[in-house]
């Protein structure tokens, strides 16, 4: 997120939780982000699972209704393919080609667009 800056890491919990974000991290991976409205109250939840060299996320509201469902796969680290289907079983798939470890093409599979459209990607230095 370009000029977001994080904010640092703190030991307690803080008073006010007016439109936060609470990351839970166990051995350096994210696996829960809460999510606080503008009162301070859960809005959201979404739990982070690792399998191998996938991740596995379920993104719920305050009522335990189901938000999102997240796939994101690695080979060896790289993501090369990332899935997302909403409550409303919208649906977005990308598959990223990779060369010289730069995103040369990106296939999208979406419920809202043409199915196999490709992304040529181009990098201006």
């Amino acid at each position: 997120m370009s000029g977001v800056t994080p904010s640092k890491i703190i030991d307690k919990e803080p008073a006010n939780k007016k439109n936060l974000f609470k990351h839970y991290v166990s051995d350096g991976t994210v696996v829960k982000i809460e999510s606080y409205d503008s009162g301070g109250f859960l809005d959201e939840a979404e739990i982070v699972n690792k399998i191998y060299d996938r991740f596995i996320s379920l993104r719920k509201n305050k009522n335990d209704e189901v938000l999102s469902f997240k796939v994101v796969d690695l080979d060896c680290g790289t993501v090369v393919r990332g899935c997302r289907v909403d409550g409303d079983f919208e649906y977005w798939v990308y598959r990223y080609g990779w060369k010289d470890n730069v995103i040369d093409t990106i296939v999208s599979f979406a419920s809202n667009s043409v199915a196999g459209t490709v992304i040529q990607t181009e990098f201006i230095v």
